[in-house]
């Protein structure tokens, strides 16, 4: 009887040594590796959408200028005068604020916050 309580206690022994083993040897590690991974990952998410966000607010910039030209050259029509003209102040003074305001909500829709 006393050598199988041996025998039996020294079984459970190299059980619990070999989880402890296989723990701090295989599984933490790995985890840890799967850890650092997950983290680049991450990383590299947030900078591709950094990059996207800041090509999406160049295009709509792009756009808003587009914009305030065509309407420029239109107003300048209207006013019988040729394109890229001298326009009076108040409708001048109505298409920059249009621009500005369009400039703004790029820049609130793409990077702030962000």
């Amino acid at each position: 009887m006393d050598r199988v309580v041996k025998v039996v206690v020294v079984i459970c022994a190299l059980a619990v040594a070999f989880s402890l083993f296989y723990y701090f040897v295989v599984f933490l590690p790995s985890e840890k590796r799967a850890q650092r991974d997950r983290a680049t990952r991450e990383r590299q998410e947030v900078g591709l959408q950094r990059a996207q966000d800041r090509k999406d607010y160049e295009k709509c910039r792009a756009e808003a200028m587009a914009t305030h030209i065509s309407d420029w050259d239109r107003t300048c029509r209207a006013y019988g005068k040729p394109k890229d003209c001298g326009l009076p102040r108040h409708s001048s003074e109505r298409l920059d604020r249009l621009l500005k305001d369009a400039r703004e909500e790029c820049f609130r829709k793409y990077l702030y916050n962000k």
